[in-house]
């Protein structure tokens, strides 16, 4: 499982969150995203960011690191 990236844009700038999504990190692969395809997610992940806070209670993630649903 890969990094929360709900509220990327509003913690990291929109270019550090877009090179973080076209290169990958230790936590998340390099997918070889195209540029509009990096362009069309950054769009959805700064729609997402405005709808609101995931922050996941470390108590509810699964050693695997799977989210535990109560």
């Amino acid at each position: 499982m890969g990094p929360d990236l709900t509220n990327i844009i509003s913690s990291k700038a929109e270019n550090n969150a877009r090179t973080f999504i076209k290169y990958g990190t230790g936590k998340m692969p390099n997918l070889h995203l195209n540029d509009e395809e990096v362009d069309n997610l950054v769009a959805y992940l700064s729609w997402i960011d405005k709808t609101g806070k995931s922050e996941v209670n470390d108590s509810n993630i699964h050693w695997t690191g799977s989210y535990i649903i109560k």
